[in-house]
């Protein structure tokens, strides 16, 4: 959570199990999806809009990767 919270993410929500909600720019799931990274948009969930995803908390290896490839979007 933290490390999304370093300028990836708008907000990061707290959370009680292995998915983290947060929000951050509309078309971040497309852009992901081309550096095969799948998250899921929760724009369809009651109370929610665009800009709303959430991804599963895996190992520390796996979410180094994520974060990494979620960086490379913006270099």
């Amino acid at each position: 959570k933290e490390e999304m919270e370093k300028g990836l993410a708008e907000k990061v929500y707290d959370s009680y199990g292995n998915f983290l909600l947060f929000q951050a720019e509309e078309g971040l799931a497309e852009r992901l999806l081309k550096k095969k990274v799948l998250i899921r948009d929760c724009s369809n969930f009651p109370n929610l809009s665009k800009g709303y995803f959430r991804i599963c908390v895996n190992g520390h290896k796996e979410n180094v990767e994520f974060i990494k490839r979620w960086q490379e979007l913006f270099r």
